[in-house]
């Protein structure tokens, strides 16, 4: 990938003001996995948010508008369907679960 923590500190900054990215725990094929802290009364909390990207392909340019929206639309049902599925085993131990999610 070719994002920076920068960039993606602006994006959660966006949707989650309250935490601070810290550093780079993992990168996979869709995203960034960060290290996160959010000061609070009681003291820190941690966490670790990931940043899923869409990286444009170089044939970008031969998609019509309804296309591209299309797709995009496909991967955001996709993405939900995978937090349905998170949010449904989230008391089962061994499990990481989801606690929050949005999209910019």
């Amino acid at each position: 990938m070719s994002r920076d923590i920068n960039t993606d500190w602006q994006l959660v900054q966006s949707v989650w003001p309250e935490w601070e990215l810290v550093e780079q725990i993992d990168e996979g094929q869709f995203g960034i996995v960060y290290k996160a802290r959010k000061h609070g009364f009681a003291g820190d909390s941690w966490s670790a948010i990931k940043v899923v990207s869409i990286e444009r392909g170089s044939d970008d340019r031969e998609f019509s508008v309804e296309q591209t929206d299309s797709y995009l639309a496909g991967i955001a049902q996709n993405y939900a369907r995978e937090i349905q599925v998170m949010e449904s085993v989230k008391s089962y131990s061994n499990i990481v679960n989801i606690e929050d999610y949005g999209m910019d």
